[in-house]
Order: structure tokens, then sequence, then C-alpha cells
């Protein structure tokens, strides 16, 4: 048995002198658990990042839309404001048009029927 005592003592020293080893494989592991986290912590901050820039972007759409629908508003009030003016003159002058061109038709019959009657009046004579 005084053979196994030195044994004994020798795995206990061995044991002990292999505890910092052990204490440091699992800081170890800790740090690259640490690693790990901070990799996917900065995948999560890019990922956000992203986002944030493309809610910049629609929020400047979404801005630029806005004013787009100001200005057709605009265009709108000031077609109908056109509309509102100029339609009814022009309508006047249509109508006013579409006298001149009946006047313009039937003084064309006139003179057609005075030509006709001239070209005619040469086999009547006058006594």
């Amino acid at each position: 048995m005084t053979m196994d005592k030195p044994f004994e003592e020798f795995n206990k020293l061995m044991e002990e002198a292999s505890r910092p080893t052990h204490e440091f494989n699992r800081i170890m592991e800790d740090v690259s658990k640490a690693q790990k986290i901070m990799e996917e912590a900065s995948r999560t901050m890019r990922d956000f990042n992203k986002l944030m820039e493309e809610a910049s972007k629609t929020r400047k759409i979404i801005e630029e839309t806005g004013e787009v629908r100001e200005i057709i508003e605009k265009v709108r009030k000031v077609s109908e404001g056109l509309n509102n003016h100029l339609v009814p003159p022009i309508r006047e002058m249509l109508k006013e048009g579409e006298n001149v061109s009946k006047l313009l038709k039937e003084l064309s019959n006139h003179y057609e029927n005075i030509r006709r009657l001239l070209h005619h009046s040469d086999d009547f004579s006058v006594a």
C-alpha cells in the first residue's frame, strides 16, 4: 500500500495541475461563445442599419409622393378653372361658327341661284 500512496499523491498533484488548464479551456469556451454573440450582434446591427436606410428612403418617397399629390391637386384646380373660364366661351364660339357656317351655306345657295338666273337670263329677251 505504500506504493499506491505516492501514485495517489502524484494523481492529486496532476489533477491540481490540470485545473488551471481546465479553467483556461472553460474561459476560452466562454470567450468563443462571446465572440459568436458579438458576431451575431454585428450582423443584427448591419441588418438594422439597412432597415433604417430603407425606412429613410421610404420616408423620402412618401414625402415626394405627398408633394406630387399636392402638385396634381393644384393642376386639377387650374384645369377646372380653365375649363370653367374657357370652355363656355369656346362653346359659344362653336355655336356662332355653326351659325356662320349655316349663313355661308345659305349665301352660297343664293349665289348659286343668282348665277343660274343670270346664266339663263340670256335666254330671255328684254323688250
